[in-house]
């Protein structure tokens, strides 16, 4: 402690600064409030990369100098499937890196700029040189100009749908909240959760208090609300959600991000609005306050009708860096701009139909899929066809390690189509989400999923995401839990339905990476390899 402070101190902070510092990393441990993730691979790695806590064996040769050497492979394998099972013996866990929701979060904080402003707040106490020495050029009178303090814009309210079909999204929510925090465009950002329980919503706080919407309304209204949702739970469509959203939009710019694309909305409870775009007439306007222009001549007459009563227009944008760059311009009041929005009306529209529901047919909703999904979502679909093991962490290493121009809303296209089922009798829910392990729905989908893409096997599946994990080991601090075996350890029938392996690491890697790595990759007691 004592070489912290020095060190602390040689860099020019004082004594409470040092203090507050250390007290701000003990909450921020406790608390898990923001955890900075490297893409392993990408420019970041180096700067979010932590230190191994060992150093390489130093000497060494090339592995391939000894052919006669054997090579043991360690396999990740998926977590528990069953908390119920204990734990079989020859198992060691290991943290995996685990991959981005958000595959390219400069672009979308790039998009997001126009937001990222500064006001003048407070009276005038900070001298304005330029304006001084003009002044003093142009009249001789020595008069300093004072000019007042400025700070950040917006602050932003993210407030994250936790309805059961957004418990596949519980990744994207510290996503978000690090590509809003991280870059400094806004004065404060502060993550929020929407409750859905006894046909009620409840606004909560990150830690389950619950809140009324009204606390988030500011009275300077430099506040951004921002609505993560795929907008199809039951308070969508019988308008609690709206009569919610509509407490902040008549007084602060309130927003949707999507997590489909937008040419999935019209399956979601938007179906029953008024799609339009909205113009700005000024900056930071109420989301209501907008003016709403019809997106086609049909919808000329429906948006004629919600005029007279009272409705709320929402802007609506997806989780993409052009989509965001519109929405950003709207907020910011340029009068060029438009962002694509919905209008609800109290009283629904006769030509609003329900959301589309699965067929039984599950051949025909496997043809909708290939037929209507984009080219990306459907090879990521056959890539996980192939894969031995289904869950979302297991997904995003797929996604990022093999088809690194897909993005989150090719998540929401595969794992929203009713092609995956929860394997086992466990119910998905916001807190376990992440350690539920997914199946195909049945043999005939997988060969349809797969079919056009002979080449993809579980071969190149699991070398593609051993290559991936071997990178990022010890050096992403955002990770879920595998377990470790042996090549060379024996299954058993229960273990085998208990594990599947998703990837394959050596032995030698394991011990490059440090003492901790490496005590993990004596405990098997594998020939010992040179790196």
């Amino acid at each position: 402690m004592r070489k912290l402070v020095v060190t602390l101190g040689k860099q020019g902070l004082t004594g409470q600064e040092i203090a507050e510092t250390i007290w701000l990393v003990q909450k921020t441990v406790q608390t898990d409030f923001i955890e900075c993730t490297a893409q392993p691979g990408s420019e970041e790695t180096e700067n979010d990369s932590r230190e191994s806590p060992g150093t390489a064996p130093q000497g060494a040769t090339n592995a391939d100098d000894d052919a006669n050497e054997p090579r043991g492979e360690i396999r990740p394998v998926a977590p528990d499937r069953s908390p119920s099972l204990a734990l079989p013996p020859g198992y060691e866990t290991i943290s995996v890196p685990d991959a981005r929701s958000l595959t390219q979060p400069l672009q979308l904080a790039r998009a997001l700029r126009p937001l990222a402003r500064r006001v003048a707040v407070g009276i005038p106490t900070l001298l304005d040189e330029a304006a001084t020495v003009e002044a003093i050029a142009e009249t001789g009178v020595w008069q300093p100009i004072l000019k007042p303090d400025s700070e950040l814009w917006l602050d932003v309210a993210l407030v994250f749908d936790t309805s059961p079909s957004m418990s596949l999204w519980q990744r994207l929510s510290k996503d978000l909240h690090r590509l809003l925090a991280r870059y400094g465009e806004f004065r404060d950002v502060r993550l929020w959760q929407l409750k859905h329980e006894h046909g009620q919503v409840q606004l909560a706080s990150r830690r389950g208090v619950p809140h009324k919407a009204k606390e988030l309304l500011t009275g300077d209204r430099r506040r951004l609300v921002v609505i993560v949702s795929d907008c199809v739970a039951p308070a969508w469509h019988d308008g609690t959600m709206q009569a919610l959203i509509n407490i902040w939009a008549t007084q602060l710019p309130t927003v949707v991000f999507h997590v489909f694309p937008e040419r999935l909305w019209a399956r979601t409870a938007l179906v029953k609005s008024v799609p339009v775009k909205l113009k700005p007439r000024r900056a930071g306007m109420p989301s209501n306050a907008l003016q709403p222009l019809p997106r086609s001549v049909w919808d000329v007459g429906r948006l004629a009708t919600t005029m007279g009563q009272p409705h709320l227009r929402l802007p609506v944008a997806s989780l993409e860096a052009d989509s965001l760059a519109n929405l950003a311009n709207v907020v910011a009041g340029d009068l060029r701009s438009r962002v694509l929005g919905m209008v609800w009306s109290d009283r629904p529209s006769e030509s609003e139909s329900d959301v589309t529901q699965v067929p039984a047919d599950i051949q025909h909703w496997t043809d909708t899929f290939v037929l209507t999904a984009s080219a990306t979502a459907r090879e990521l679909a056959s890539l996980l066809a192939a894969a031995p093991v289904i869950t979302l962490p297991v997904v995003r290493l797929i996604r990022n390690s093999m088809l690194p121009q897909a993005s989150a809303v090719h998540d929401a296209e595969v794992l929203m189509s009713g092609l995956l089922v929860v394997s086992g009798d466990q119910t998905p829910t916001y807190e376990t989400a992440e350690a539920i392990a997914y199946e195909i729905f049945n043999d005939d989908v997988r060969d349809r999923l797969r079919a056009g893409y002979s080449k993809i096997d579980a071969l190149t599946v699991i070398e593609k995401v051993s290559k991936y994990i071997a990178r990022g080991l010890g050096k992403s601090v955002s990770e879920f839990k595998a377990l470790l075996t042996s090549s060379d350890h024996d299954t058993t029938s229960q273990e085998t339905q208990f594990l599947n392996a998703f990837a394959t690491v050596t032995a030698s890697i394991l011990r490059s990476l440090g003492s901790e790595f490496r005590a993990i990759a004596d405990s098997f007691a594998l020939p010992p390899e040179e790196t």
